[in-house]
């Protein structure tokens, strides 16, 4: 065979399966509302110098608004949270369509190859990310021009964005492909064990270390010093660009006070000016192995891939003893066998009484489908009772939420997932109230978990419990309304989990981050404000719910 028609051959197939997904992706309405959301965040991350905050501020000093300074200051963010965060999670299930489309099976039946298709979802993931990360530059320079101190420099934009979030998106759309092609990672539990890893190379930078650091004089004035840029090791790994970044500002200000994010500055003292920022030849090398070093693991993605495999596919959808939940779970089966013992609550509520015993049979069914939550509920409750009331709030009361985040994450959408919506839609009333019974059923289950944690916060603190069970029922809410809204587990782990990194980093401050009475700094307007969200979200969901209803019968 002629090598020359082989190659192009290869690339055809490639280029198929990228255009597919490019045209899928960009035909959906949630594409563009992720991108007028984005034109929202520019606005949010670029605030007006007047209004008396910024983007950047060293000391309490804000920085000059130059084109170099807007594009270092915002990308930080951009690369580290919207790409090397929410685009994990924009990326997943794109093998899972394939399959539930039936799609794959046509490509397992050509002459493609496993490597070609597995190329076409990387380069699929690339350009996709690429786009968004377009829009949203293109949407900073808009804002630029609005609020900028000096002549827009587009070249300049492009050039330090792409520099910091290139390397983020190869990263991204790699561990997209590996994460959905390892059984036990591709569902619920490889969502939340990606946010840890999402967590691990968003703290690359701070293992830079405080070096060379500079003490800022205010009250003397002395001239800006020049700081060391050195290049670490772990620049090497810096998939998000905050090392580059942060190296960059603390060379240009001199110093290592310094704040990125929108924040309040003081009017009264002059803004400080950040030069030209270039690319180092000593940040060449780091930025490039910063690119190529997730690579290699498409070779992990390259062999557990299934090629639609039916058997391979019966076993991942059976997880396997591969899955430790999974194994955990048919270890536990007696305890699932203890739980069915509990039906028998069901059969007490009066038989007109159909939504109640729908939401009992719901709430039972979810544990016994997962006897290792029953397990970790023991657990749970031990950690209640026994844990100092210094340690309770900042570390039991978490951890209590990341195990309801798991539990509740697919309840909503777990008919779906199975395909046995149909099947549930011949009950009318379920069908016709299907949020308010996923929600009553998930309700019961947090409250499952809350129940000694509750009473022990009612007994020292009222108002500490109130915010605890507001906060469980801002979670449940959430799980519901996230699930039904967007049909996949990915939004609700993903925001949720990022919501709580927020959270355990403010401690409490300011008050409207204390959901939960995590920290106990929750005012009465705070608790009113989740009730608010938590009836939004529903009603949202509900509406969205009943439309698509409409469409369907």
């Amino acid at each position: 065979m002629n090598p020359i028609n082989t190659t192009n051959t290869t690339f055809l197939r490639i280029q198929a399966i990228v255009k597919a997904d490019f045209l899928l992706r960009f035909r959906r309405t949630s594409t563009l509302l992720l991108f007028v959301v984005m034109c929202g965040l520019a606005y949010l991350v670029l605030p007006d110098p007047t209004s008396g905050r910024t983007f950047m501020k060293t000391g309490s000093q804000r920085v000059f608004y130059s084109s170099d300074a807007v594009a270092v200051g915002t990308v930080a963010q951009f690369s580290g949270i919207f790409i090397a965060l929410f685009g994990f999670y924009m990326l997943g299930s794109t093998i899972r369509r394939d399959v539930d489309t039936r799609t794959g099976f046509v490509l397992a039946a050509t002459s493609m190859r496993s490597w070609e298709y597995i190329a076409g979802k990387f380069v699929g993931n690339i350009v996709f990310l690429l786009a968004l990360t377009v829009g949203y530059v293109a949407a900073m320079m808009i804002m630029y021009l609005m609020r900028g101190e000096e002549a827009l420099k587009p070249f300049v934009f492009l050039k330090i964005y792409f520099l910091c979030s290139f390397p983020s998106i190869i990263f991204v759309s790699v561990m997209a492909i590996v994460f959905e092609t390892i059984p036990f990672l591709a569902g619920k539990i490889g969502n939340v064990v990606y946010f840890f890893v999402w967590a691990a190379i968003m703290t690359v930078p701070a293992a830079m270390g405080d070096t060379d650091r500079v003490r800022d004089d205010e009250k003397e004035q002395k001239p800006i010093q020049v700081l060391k840029n050195e290049v670490s090791w772990v620049s090497y790994l810096d998939a998000t660009g905050l090392a580059y970044c942060i190296g960059q500002v603390k060379e240009q200000t001199g110093s290592n006070n310094f704040s990125m994010g929108n924040s309040p500055f003081d009017a009264s003292k002059p803004p400080v000016y950040m030069g030209s920022i270039g690319v180092p030849a000593k940040w060449v090398l780091p930025r490039f192995v910063s690119t190529v070093f997730a690579m290699p693991l498409l070779l992990i993605a390259l062999a557990a891939f299934h090629r639609f495999d039916p058997v391979r596919l019966k076993a991942s959808a059976r997880q396997d003893r591969r899955n430790i939940i999974a194994a955990l779970n048919i270890w536990l089966k007696p305890i699932s066998k203890a739980v069915q013992s509990l039906w028998a609550v069901v059969g007490v509520i009066p038989v007109r009484w159909t939504f109640a015993r729908s939401v009992a049979a719901e709430a039972l069914m979810t544990l016994s489908l997962y006897p290792v939550s029953i397990i970790v509920w023991i657990a749970i409750t031990g950690a209640s009772l026994l844990t100092p009331s210094d340690s309770f709030h900042g570390a039991v009361l978490p951890i209590i939420f990341c195990v309801l985040t798991v539990l509740l994450a697919d309840i909503a959408i777990r008919e779906r997932s199975k395909g046995m919506t149909a099947l549930l839609f011949t009950t009318p009333l379920l069908r016709i109230h299907f949020v308010w019974w996923k929600f009553a059923s998930a309700l019961v289950l947090t409250f499952v978990f809350l129940a000694i944690p509750l009473c022990r916060l009612l007994l020292l603190n009222v108002s500490e419990g109130a915010s605890l069970a507001i906060g469980g029922i801002f979670l449940t809410a959430c799980a519901v309304g996230m699930g039904v809204m967007t049909g996949t587990t990915k939004t609700f782990i993903g925001l949720t989990m990022m919501f709580f990194y927020v959270v355990m980093d403010s401690h409490g401050q300011p008050p409207e981050f204390d959901f939960a009475g995590w920290y106990g700094t929750a005012t009465t307007s705070v608790r009113g404000m989740y009730l608010l969200l938590t009836s939004g979200v529903l009603l949202v969901a509900q509406v969205v719910y009943a439309w698509r209803l409409r469409q369907r019968f």
